[in-house]
């Protein structure tokens, strides 16, 4: 008979499906359990998410530790290789960087080409994208945390590339125009790292170190520009949202309040964490204010976002 054993790395606790595969370089036979998450794998492939759907509407399934289980018809060693990317498609800077290290050195120049081409993919270049991706790795996480409210994430979800390697790997295949925006969600996750996550704060600590010394200062002084922008720019772009001129109407009480609450917002999204304004919408703010407020407020808001976005080059020292 065999025996079954669970993966090292891909047993999560809070997972919700279990996957039974066959190894074939075990011995004796040996059934290999992944206990991962309906909602990753489901991302990726209908085929998955067709699988868990008959798996999870029989209610005398087979079950494992109180989860349906799923029995593979794969290796568990191709099936292992194909979870961890699924888990952590982002971590493909970090696997190219010394074969494009070695390409250079030996002048294999298409996998410089191919390792290019993926940055450039895999980082937005617009707003629109970057909210969207940002959009994305919200949804999963408050996904993933609602499922089993009662533990730690464990892990770090993320739909952006992991950015040291990315920065990393750029400088080596001069695909600098991503610079920018990898810095700027590494600052995003510096500034606001997950509370809940010490495994993912020490990570981070650890990807840092990889960076040279100047790019510690390039953080710092982004932060500065950052902050120097934001309380021009009212001054110069956008007199609606000064305190002096601050609504489309007469000036009723309400109108004034909402927006200078509304700027009031924006700063402190800025101070907490960068990007989180950049996703920042009106929403409930606009509940007490007027038709044409609303309105201007709107266009003013969604245009200070994107000149910060625009200006993102300039705060790490990538445009004068």
């Amino acid at each position: 008979m065999a025996q079954v054993i669970h993966d090292p790395d891909l047993y999560f606790q809070d997972g919700n499906i279990a996957l039974s595969a066959r190894s074939q370089v075990q011995n004796p036979p040996t059934h290999i359990i992944f206990r991962v998450h309906q909602s990753i794998l489901v991302k990726h492939s209908q085929i998955f998410d067709d699988m868990f759907n008959v798996a999870t509407a029989t209610v005398n399934g087979p079950q494992h530790a109180g989860i349906p289980l799923v029995t593979m018809p794969d290796e568990a060693e191709g099936l292992r290789e194909l979870l961890m990317f699924l888990y952590d498609p982002d971590d493909f800077a970090l696997r190219l960087l010394v074969p494009c290290e070695l390409a250079r050195k030996y002048f294999i120049d298409w996998i410089r080409t191919k390792a290019a081409e993926r940055l450039l993919r895999s980082w937005p270049d617009t707003l629109g994208d970057w909210r969207r991706l940002d959009g994305e790795e919200t949804r999963l996480v408050l996904q993933r945390a609602a499922a089993r409210a009662d533990q730690p994430l464990g892990f770090q979800l993320r739909e952006f590339p992991e950015p040291v390697s990315s920065i990393l790997l750029a400088r080596e295949c001069n695909v600098t125009i991503i610079l920018p925006v990898a810095f700027l969600y590494l600052l995003h996750r510096s500034v606001e790292p997950d509370p809940n996550d010490l495994y993912a704060a020490a990570e981070q600590r650890i990807e840092l170190e990889l960076l040279p010394v100047i790019d510690g200062l390039r953080l710092f002084q982004a932060r500065q520009r950052m902050g120097t922008w934001f309380a021009r720019y009212p001054k110069k772009s956008s007199p609606s949202l000064s305190t002096s001129k601050i609504s489309a109407c007469d000036g009723t009480q309400a109108c004034k309040t909402t927006v200078a609450e509304v700027w009031l917002r924006l700063s402190e999204l800025l101070a907490d964490g960068c990007c989180n304004m950049l996703t920042y919408s009106l929403g409930e703010d606009m509940k007490d204010i007027c038709p044409g407020c609303k309105t201007k407020l709107a266009k003013e808001v969604s245009l200070f976002q994107s000149r910060f976005f625009d200006n993102v080059p300039r705060f790490f020292g990538f445009q004068e």
